[in-house]
């Protein structure tokens, strides 16, 4: 969200350029001074029917729609125009709880009745992209009613420059469905940085507060291009990172336990499903075997537990594995059938055929060294 300005005439109508009252909770109003106001005093005044309306009582203001860690700068306008000395209104301001005025005295800082002031203070939106202020008399007023007349708050300075570049992105497959994301959290000189935005094969698909993410929902056997950019409070937004390009896993809908499959690459066989145990042994391409265990998922691989019919027995990773359907083997060691057919349907045949071999060499293309 952009940085916003809030301009509200508190306790009356809209005077341009501020608003009618809106944001409170709690408190009255009136208009207790029709006539002149002295703004000697502000450098920027307000317009002279804000002083002479009021919010009082014990009341606060919400302000909306902020960048969340973002710093803006709050300037509250005030007039005394009901107690006529010094130490009869005593009030206390927060903003986001903490205090900024104290047993302020509106008289006695003006130095007469219908003469303005303005205070201004540095204020940092909450996580909500909220700014509260909250107005309350003190225990020793003799006037129990707080006041403001107007409240402005404006992004403090105008921040042009964007957060550095996310760097060593990093995409690690969980499964058939999902790859997380990992990468070298930006820095901004001016502002804090709000998030990232994640990009997907060249569209936004989330965002992130943190340096990492987690993108589900995926295809199966599917390769994806991410890259990353990030955001600070006040809007700007960085270049997109390197890219990073993963593949997710066979589904495991494609493989369960007992099906005959063949092997599509050359894989090493590990006692245990991780690429950190124990190397039993390799199968080339084209080697046959049975499941007996799994699925189980480690180090960014689905893993399935082979009895091989030749060579070492144990865990291999699912996207070096294909299925062996009745009739043959889907992939290596395939070949094309043939049947007495017409010509015009042996044309069909021939072109789905090639299709289906130039899809197969791109996923041998897209495959990572087998580990």
């Amino acid at each position: 969200m952009d940085p916003k300005k809030e301009t509200i005439n508190a306790g009356g109508p809209a005077v341009a350029p501020f608003v009618t009252d809106t944001e409170f909770s709690g408190g009255s109003t009136v208009t207790n001074n029709p006539g002149a106001v002295d703004t000697s005093l502000v450098t920027n005044p307000a317009p002279t029917a804000v002083y002479q309306s009021e919010r009082y009582g014990n009341f606060s203001y919400t302000i909306p729609g902020l960048i969340a860690g973002g710093a803006y700068t709050v300037r509250l306008h005030f007039t005394e125009d009901w107690d006529t000395a010094a130490g009869q209104r005593l009030e206390n301001v927060t903003i986001n709880g903490t205090s900024v005025l104290t047993n302020f005295d509106i008289f006695a800082s003006a130095g007469a009745q219908h003469k303005a002031i303005a205070k201004a203070f540095n204020a940092t939106a909450n996580g909500n992209g909220q700014i509260v202020i909250a107005f309350a008399p003190t225990a020793a007023s003799i006037d129990q009613a707080a006041k403001v007349d107007g409240i402005v708050v404006t992004p403090s300075a105008t921040d042009t420059t964007p957060p550095t570049v996310p760097t060593n992105l990093t995409a690690t497959v969980i499964s058939s469905t999902q790859i997380n994301l990992s990468w070298t959290a930006s820095t901004d000189p001016d502002s804090p940085v709000a998030g990232y935005k994640i990009f997907r094969n060249g569209t936004q698909v989330g965002t992130s507060a943190t340096a990492s993410y987690s993108g589900t929902g995926l295809a199966a056997s599917t390769v994806y291009s991410y890259t990353v950019s990030a955001y600070d409070a006040a809007g700007n937004n960085s270049a997109q990172s390197g890219a990073v390009n993963a593949i997710t896993n066979v589904g495991t809908s494609a493989l369960s336990i007992g099906d005959r499959l063949q092997t599509i690459a050359p894989l090493n066989v590990r006692a245990t499903a991780s690429i950190t145990g124990t190397k039993l042994g390799t199968q080339s391409v084209g080697a046959l075997g049975t499941i007996v265990s799994g699925p189980t998922s480690a180090n960014g691989y689905t893993w399935w537990k082979i009895n091989y019919d030749t060579g070492a027995d144990g865990w291999s990773i699912a996207p070096y594995l294909s299925k062996i359907y009745p009739g043959g083997p889907i992939g290596v060691g395939m070949t094309q059938p043939s049947f007495q057919l017409s010509s015009s349907v042996q044309e069909i045949v021939d072109s789905l055929w090639q299709k289906a071999q130039d899809l197969f060499a791109q996923i041998h293309i897209l495959q990572a060294v087998a580990s």
